[in-house]
């Protein structure tokens, strides 16, 4: 709507020829259909339309819905007292693998591990 439009009612004009008065805004309406934007349909080559929008409505949007991309945590920090002797033990499992024991010597460990634990 324009700047210049005043909300006007008819009290005191009865010589006031609205047909006239409202002509402009009449043929706004009657020509609305000439003011239909029609998009791009999405296809397979529709990415670099997509990315060329998104970097126009980045420019000057506020993103609430959207946060900025995070990296996960690379280290795990345990928060429990089980959750530390979970990855206690797990890590002792993994170097004795490592360091070519048997099976019989790793299970050993580990249940010696536990008794000392516990």
């Amino acid at each position: 709507m324009e700047l210049k439009f005043a909300r006007v009612d008819g009290r005191g004009k009865a010589d006031t020829d609205w047909m006239v008065y409202h002509l402009p805004y009449i043929g706004l309406w009657e020509d609305r259909r000439a003011y239909i934007i029609e998009g791009i349909t999405a296809g397979p080559d529709s990415g670099h339309f997509i990315h060329e929008y998104l970097q126009w409505f980045r420019s000057w949007a506020t993103l609430y819905m959207l946060k900025p991309p995070t990296t996960p945590p690379t280290t795990y920090y345990p928060r429990a007292p089980s959750e530390r002797y979970l990855v206690r033990n797990i890590n002792v499992l993994y170097t004795s693998f490592l360091n070519n024991y048997n099976i019989i010597e790793v299970l050993f460990i580990f249940l010696s591990l536990s008794v000392i634990s516990s």
